[in-house]
């Protein structure tokens, strides 16, 4: 009937919802969102370029044979020493014209190590005669030539055999200082200087 009351029906608001769901935009992804880039590293100088590696494959050593090798091990090095007073002066060398002295003895160590006395046929060799005072490296014995040295001393028509022990730092050339043995053999009494000869004997 018309006079009866129609309530009004709604519609939902179907436009209204899409329009708040479309009018939500996704933003867009940045720059200025997005990590930073590192920087670069920068430095006053390059470093240095690396040494190259060598090696010894350019250096082929001498080969060396077995026997060298056992000779070079087996033969003793000579010291400083040794080589100075290589051997003694050959047997039979004369030497004429030669002051002889006497030194008096009483026990003290000559040039070559051994006590003296003067009961010793003992004599020592003038200093430019003598040479270097040498000693063995390991032992510390003398090694001078003349050390042991048998001589034969001649004066006045006598010879007498001695042995160089001593060095003479007074006498000049080939002179000898003698033991109080020595001179008395020689038919010396009094303190002086005479000239006479000696000679090496093996």
């Amino acid at each position: 009937p018309s006079g009866a009351f129609a309530p009004a029906v709604e519609t939902p608001a179907a436009t209204a919802s899409a329009v708040s769901v479309s009018s939500v935009a996704v933003s867009p992804t940045t720059a200025s969102s997005a990590a930073p880039a590192p920087r670069p590293v920068t430095t006053c100088c390059s470093p240095p370029p690396a040494a190259p590696a060598t090696t010894d494959a350019t250096h082929t050593p001498t080969p060396i044979s077995s026997a060298t090798t056992a000779f070079a091990s087996a033969a003793p090095v000579p010291t400083t020493q040794q080589q100075q007073s290589a051997g003694p002066t050959r047997a039979g060398e004369r030497f004429v014209g030669v002051d002889l002295t006497i030194n008096p003895l009483t026990g003290a160590l000559g040039a070559c190590g051994e006590p003296m006395y003067a009961t010793d046929m003992y004599v020592a060799l003038a200093a430019p005669a003598w040479g270097a005072s040498t000693y063995d490296t390991m032992t510390g014995k003398a090694t001078n030539k003349w050390c042991g040295q048998k001589i034969r001393i001649e004066y006045g028509g006598k010879s007498v055999d001695a042995t160089i022990m001593d060095m003479c730092p007074g006498c000049a050339g080939h002179d000898i200082d003698l033991s109080d043995a020595a001179w008395a053999a020689i038919g010396m009494t009094e303190w002086t200087r005479v000239q006479g000869s000696w000679s090496v004997v093996d």
